[in-house]
């Protein structure tokens, strides 16, 4: 009897070492957007410029930019698989070298995205919305509302840890194409806060992004004179975390650093000019701090303004 239960316990061991050593299974998400047109979600966007420097030269320079951003998004069109997605920026205001930068303190960016995040038809409503516009003060305002809420997203499941790779172009504006390449991985998936029980599961994403931009007009980083050209300007998007809805497809937070670079033109000469900056998107505070239901009337507003 004592042999058998002796065998009997070294098989029970032997199993359980055997079950340890089996790999766990490895969870993997189907990432997409899932858009939810009864909701406007309200956020703010703030960067602030942490350097300015001139053929390696610090300028000494500072400045910042804030405004309100509300996000929005239409249903999937069945024949041509996108959705539209609308980004309303009010209240923009913007400094540099401590002077106000003139200019719309409203703005509005319409794209039409797939499920995967590839954008199609971007529009702009006004010609003081090219690039050159949101980038006066070395700030993107409107494409930074754009690369916080645009995630591309790979065409098979991954699992924490995962990491997928994006290439192409964009037209953003008139004449204004960008050449882009994204690195994206995904950090973890968790359920959302309890006090927002409108949303599901919470992705966390990672990104670098590199950009080429088409030549366009700035302020005179001096602080007078008239705008300068800025040629073979790039943009690198570093460290963006993005906390992505899961289930009303949409990024609910965000925060990351940019840096910029290209050839200042000034009186004929190219000099080098380089820019560093933080930004983030986050939830507009106190009673605006959740997407909100839009209904009657509203609703329709909101369909019409998805484009």
């Amino acid at each position: 009897m004592k042999g058998k239960a002796l065998a009997a316990s070294l098989l029970l061991i032997l199993c359980v070492a055997a079950a340890a050593q089996q790999p766990a299974e490895v969870i993997k998400y189907e990432l997409f957007y899932t858009p939810n047109a009864e909701l406007a979600t309200l956020q703010q966007v703030n960067a602030k410029i942490e350097e300015v420097a001139l053929e390696n030269n610090p300028l000494g320079i500072e400045g910042w930019m804030k405004a309100k951003l509300e996000h929005r998004a239409g249903a999937v069109n069945e024949e041509t698989k996108t959705f539209a997605l609308t980004l309303e920026l009010e209240e923009i205001a913007q400094e540099f070298n401590g002077q106000p930068i003139g200019g719309a303190q409203q703005s509005r960016i319409s794209v039409e995205l797939t499920p995967l995040g590839q954008i199609k038809n971007p529009r702009q409503v006004s010609d003081t919305d090219t690039p050159a516009a949101a980038l006066a003060a070395g700030v993107p305002v409107q494409m930074l509302a754009l690369l916080c809420h645009v995630v591309t997203f790979p065409d098979h499941p991954v699992a924490v840890g995962e990491r997928w790779v994006n290439d192409g172009a964009v037209d953003v504006g008139q004449d204004a194409p960008v050449t882009l390449r994204i690195a994206t991985e995904l950090l973890q998936v968790t359920q959302a806060d309890e006090q927002a029980e409108e949303r599901g599961q919470q992705a966390t994403l990672l990104s670098d992004m590199d950009l080429l931009l088409a030549d366009f007009k700035a302020p005179n980083p001096m602080g007078y004179g008239d705008p300068v050209t800025v040629q073979n300007g790039r943009l690198t998007i570093t460290d963006l975390t993005r906390e992505f809805d899961m289930q009303n497809g949409v990024v609910v937070d965000a925060e990351g650093k940019a840096g910029f670079s290209g050839q200042m033109v000034m009186a004929g000469f190219p000099l080098n000019l380089r820019v560093t900056m933080s930004f983030s998107m986050k939830p507009q505070p106190a009673q605006d701090n959740a997407p909100v239901v839009v209904g009657g009337a509203g609703e329709d507003e909101a369909q019409a303004g998805g484009g």
